[in-house]
Formats: structure tokens, sequence, C-alpha cells
């Protein structure tokens, strides 16, 4: 049975996975998402249902367009198996608890953010306000033990990345300022300094 679950999860990130690559390449670019189907970023031409299959496409295809033949991005197939995965490991580690809700939303606003970093070398706000207020709830519903570890946690990673693009005069973008100060509500004072590490 956890083998049939683990599996359902990895099928579940996968597909979330190839919704991440599309969030985090359109909407730096202020580009719709929601109701606009995908294309080929060279053509332009609209994919059809077979050319969107997670991994699967971009292996049957060769990692190329149909239409243009230009080369498929690796960041498609990668982000997507990459989802898959920790939402399986995810699942395999907390198990069907509340705190698994958090670690797929974790999952899920990091993987959105590395697309459009990679790309852009930007963490759109956008993402962070939208991931934000579910995991306020989150640690309402599961506290961390103390319950003021996130509201330290991000303190500490706001303040942490604060003073260095200080003393840096611009070394990290606030960005990354803004992220760690949403993970240190995730994550609480000792770990998002581990994660800050």
């Amino acid at each position: 049975m956890d083998t049939m679950i683990t599996i359902f999860f990895f099928v579940f990130g996968i597909t979330f996975g190839s919704f991440f690559n599309v969030v985090g390449l359109r909407l730096p670019k202020n580009e719709t998402f929601a109701n606009d189907r995908s294309y080929c970023p060279s053509c332009k031409k609209q994919l059809q249902w077979y050319e969107l299959i997670p991994v699967f496409s971009f292996l049957f295809q060769g990692g190329k367009c149909r239409n243009c033949k230009a080369n498929i991005s690796f960041i498609y197939p990668v982000v997507e198996l990459f989802t898959g995965f920790l939402f399986a490991f995810s699942y395999f580690r907390i198990g069907l608890q509340t705190e698994l809700i958090t670690a797929i939303l974790l999952v899920s606003m990091l993987n959105i953010i590395l697309v459009s970093d990679i790309t852009y070398m930007l963490i759109p706000n956008k993402v962070l306000l939208f991931f934000l207020p579910f995991f306020l709830i989150m640690r309402m519903v599961h506290p961390l033990d103390p319950w003021w570890s996130p509201i330290i946690g991000s303190i500490v990673g706001f303040g942490i990345i604060a003073i260095i693009i200080l003393f840096s005069r611009g070394g990290m973008g606030a960005g990354d300022m803004k992220l760690f100060g949403v993970l240190g509500i995730i994550l609480g004072t000792q770990k998002v300094l581990l994660a800050f590490f």
C-alpha cells in the first residue's frame, strides 16, 4: 500500500512539476498561465496534449520541438522529475500527516522559484505572497515547538540576508531576503539557520 501511495505522489509531483515550469517561466514576464495553452518558446506553436506529458514527451521527441526542431530546455524534465521525487520523498518521510501539506507547499513554492531564478535570476514577489497565507495557516494548524519559533525564524531569516545585502552593497538580492523570511515561518529558528548555512 505504501508503495502505491508513494508512486501516486510521484506521478502527482511530475504533473504539478510541469505546471510549475509554466508558472516559473511566465509569471516574471506577466504572461497569463491559468487558461492559455502551452506553446513552443521558439516557434510559438501551440502544443498538443501528447506533447505535454511530463518527462515522457521530452524523451519521445528527443528533446526537440516537433514543429521547428528547436531544442527543448532540460529544465522542463528536470523540474518535473525533481518535483515528483520530492513529493514522493515528502510522503515517505512524513506519511499522511498534516505536516505533509506544508512539505508539499514548500516543494511547490521552491520549484517555481527554481525555474524563475535559473531563467531570469529573479524570485517573484507574487509567488512568495501566494504561498505565505498557506504557510501561516499551516503553522496555526500544526505549530512548531516552541510556538514562537516561526516568528523568530522569520525575523532571523529576513535579518541575516538584510545584513548581507547591507554590508555587501547588493551582493544578494531582496528576493533572497523575502524568501528567507518565509522560510523562517516554515522551518523555525534553528532550521532556517541550518538552511542558510
